[in-house]
C-alpha cells in the first residue's frame, strides 16, 4: 500500500516538473508571432523594425501572464519592467522615444517586419517603430511602441488622420440667434457685390511622437475670381482675423502661425496658413486648429447658380522620418449673387415689348460695391449705380415707412428686358423714371421679390430668415438642386406695363405737340377777336 502510495506521488511530481518545464521551455523558445493591423483592422502595409529590448520567462496565474527573470539586452541595461509598467501615456511615449535613440545610436540590430507579420520571436520586450509610410496610407505614423511579446500577439495601431471643414459663418444681424451664439455656420450664403464674407476653417491636429521633425501642417485656402482677399490701394478687402489651437488664441509669427499668397495650378489666388513650430504642433496633438477669415465679393462675380466657390484643404505630414506629406481632400462651401430681370410691355398688347424705359432700383441696403469712375461718384454706391446716379431724381425712397436705397438705373431694350446684377435677397422696388416713346411714365414704386429655393433632404438656404436670389436655372449645391427666380408674384421675370400717352394719328408724341400749339393759337385768336368787338362796340356809343 505504501509503495503504491509513493509511485502515485512520484508520478504527480514528475507531471508537475514536466509542465513547470513546458511552460519555461515554451518561454525560452521562438514560438510567439507578432502581427501589426490599422485602425481599420486590415493588416498593415508600412514596413516597421522591430528592436529587442529584454527577455523574459513567462508563466500563467490565474489567466494572467506572469513575466519573471527579466533579462535587458547589453544596450538597454537600464531598463526596468516594475519601472515601465508605473508610466503614464505621455511618460512612456518619452520613454519609448528615448529607447529608439538609443537603439539607433547603440546601432542596435533591428528586426524589419515588411508584411504586417513576424514570426518565431522569443518572448521579451521589443520596441516597435515605423520606418516607412504606404504612399496610399491617409493615416499618420503611429507612435512607437513599447510592446510585450508573451503570446501570439496582434497589435491594434492607435493612428490618427486630420480632418478639415470649411464653414460659412453669418453675422447676428443676418440671423435670429442668440447673443450666446452670434454666428451661424452654413454652407452657402448670398450676398451683394462689395459685401463681406466671413469663413471658418477648421482642423485637427494629429498626434506626433515626441521626437518628430520638420513637421508640415498647413491649410491652403483657394478663393474663385469673383472673391477677393487682402488689401488693394490701402483698402482692405479680407484678411484673418482670428487663429486659435485648442481654444488657445496665437498670434502671427515663429511661434504661431505664417501666412503667404499662392496660386494654384488654375490661377486661383489664394493662402497658406502654416503653424510655424513642430514643439506648437507636437504639444497640440489631438485638438482643433480654427481660422477665421473674410473676403469680399467684387464686380468678377458669377452670377447664378455656379455661384463662387471658397475652398480649403489640409496638408500634413504623415511619415515624420521620411517627410512625406498627404492632402486631404478639398471642402468647398458657396456664395452666391442675384440678378434682377424687367420686362417692359403695353398695357393693351402683352405681347409689344417696348424699348427705353429707364428704372430706377432701390434696395433694402445701401451697396458697398467698388468705386466706379468720377470725382463726384459716391463711393458706397456700386459701379453699375455710380456711373448712372446723376440721372437719378432720389438717392434714397421712403416707402411704407422703410429707407430703400439706390443701386443702379436700368434701361429696356429691343426686347423689352433690362436686368441688374450683384444683389442680395430681400425686397427691391422699381420706380419708372423715363417712359418709352410714347407711353406715359409709371413712377408708382413697384415692388419685387427675390427668391430661391432649395431641394433635397428638406434643406432650405436662408439668409435673414429669407430665402435666396437669381434667376434662371438650376445646380446642385451641398446636396441640393438649387432652383433660382427672381419675380413679383408670378414668375421668373418681372413684367411692368405702359399706357400709350395722348396721341393724333401718325407721329404720336409729335402729334400731341402740335395739336397743343393749335389750340393754344385758337385760344388766342378768338381773345384778340373779342377785344375788336368791344373796341367797335364803343366807337358805335
Amino acid at each position: 500500500m505504501k509503495k503504491t502510495r509513493k509511485i502515485w506521488l512520484a508520478l504527480i511530481m514528475a507531471m508537475l516538473m514536466t509542465a513547470a518545464m513546458a511552460i519555461v521551455a515554451v518561454a525560452s523558445g521562438e514560438n510567439f508571432s507578432l502581427t501589426i493591423q490599422n485602425s481599420k483592422g486590415d493588416i498593415t502595409k508600412n514596413i516597421y523594425n522591430l528592436v529587442k529590448i529584454a527577455t523574459f520567462d513567462v508563466a500563467e496565474e490565474d489567466g494572467k501572464k506572469i513575466h519573471s527573470n527579466i533579462k535587458p539586452e547589453d544596450a538597454f541595461q537600464y531598463f526596468d519592467a516594475e519601472e515601465v509598467l508605473k508610466f503614464n501615456e505621455s511618460e512612456l511615449k518619452e520613454y519609448a522615444a528615448k529607447l529608439k535613440e538609443e537603439a539607433l545610436t547603440a546601432a542596435v540590430t533591428a528586426t524589419e517586419i515588411n508584411d504586417g507579420k513576424i514570426d518565431s520571436l522569443d518572448a521579451g520586450y521589443y520596441l516597435l517603430y515605423e520606418t516607412k509610410h504606404d504612399e496610399n496610407d491617409t493615416m499618420i505614423a503611429t507612435d512607437i511602441i513599447l510592446v510585450a511579446i508573451d503570446d501570439d500577439k496582434v497589435v491594434t495601431l492607435k493612428e490618427s488622420e486630420a480632418t478639415v471643414e470649411k464653414k460659412i459663418l453669418l453675422e447676428k444681424s443676418e440671423t435670429n440667434v442668440s447673443d450666446t451664439n452670434p454666428e451661424t455656420p452654413v454652407d452657402e450664403n448670398v450676398v451683394a457685390i462689395g459685401d463681406i464674407v466671413t469663413y471658418q476653417l477648421k482642423s485637427t491636429i494629429p498626434n506626433y511622437p515626441v521626437d518628430a521633425k520638420n513637421l508640415q501642417y498647413y491649410l491652403t485656402d483657394t478663393f474663385s475670381e469673383g472673391l477677393t482677399y487682402g488689401e488693394i490701394d490701402g483698402i482692405t478687402y479680407g484678411k484673418i482675423t482670428s487663429v486659435t489651437v485648442g481654444g488657445i488664441k496665437i498670434d502671427e509669427g515663429n511661434a504661431g502661425y505664417k501666412v503667404e499668397p499662392i496660386t494654384n495650378e488654375k490661377g486661383e489666388s489664394g493662402i497658406k496658413i502654416s503653424l510655424a513650430s513642430d514643439e506648437l504642433i507636437k504639444e497640440n496633438g489631438g485638438k482643433e486648429v480654427i481660422v477665421k477669415l473674410t473676403a469680399t465679393l467684387n464686380e468678377k462675380a458669377v452670377v447664378g447658380s455656379n455661384g463662387n466657390p471658397n475652398s480649403v484643404k489640409l496638408t500634413y505630414t504623415n511619415n515624420w522620418d521620411k517627410n512625406t506629406t498627404h492632402d486631404t481632400d478639398e471642402d468647398s462651401v458657396i456664395t452666391y449673387t442675384g440678378n434682377l430681370e424687367i420686362l417692359k410691355v403695353d398695357a393693351e398688347e402683352n405681347t409689344k415689348k417696348l424699348e427705353g424705359a429707364e428704372f430706377a432700383i432701390y434696395g433694402p441696403k445701401q451697396s458697398k460695391g467698388f468705386i466706379g469712375e468720377g470725382p463726384d461718384v459716391d463711393v458706397s454706391l456700386s459701379k453699375a449705380a455710380a456711373k448712372n446716379q446723376k440721372k437719378a431724381p432720389e438717392q434714397t425712397k421712403e416707402i411704407d415707412g422703410t429707407t430703400y436705397y439706390l443701386i443702379g438705373i436700368i434701361t429696356t431694350e429691343k426686347d423689352g428686358l433690362a436686368s441688374i446684377t450683384g444683389l442680395d435677397n430681400g425686397t427691391y422696388y422699381a420706380v419708372e423714371t423715363k417712359a418709352p416713346e410714347g407711353y406715359n411714365i409709371d413712377s408708382t414704386p413697384k415692388k419685387l421679390e427675390l427668391t430661391v429655393e432649395a431641394k433635397g433632404e428638406g434643406k432650405q438656404l436662408e439668409q435673414a430668415g429669407e430665402m435666396v436670389t437669381t434667376k434662371g436655372n438650376e445646380a446642385t449645391t451641398a446636396g441640393n438642386t438649387v432652383t433660382w427666380k427672381v419675380t413679383n408674384g408670378d414668375g421668373t421675370t418681372a413684367t411692368i406695363t405702359n399706357k400709350k400717352g395722348i396721341t393724333l394719328p401718325g407721329t404720336g408724341g409729335q402729334g400731341t405737340v402740335i395739336f397743343t400749339i393749335g389750340g393754344i393759337a385758337l385760344v388766342l385768336a378768338a381773345f384778340a377777336m373779342f377785344v375788336a368787338y368791344i373796341k367797335k362796340m364803343k366807337k358805335t356809343a
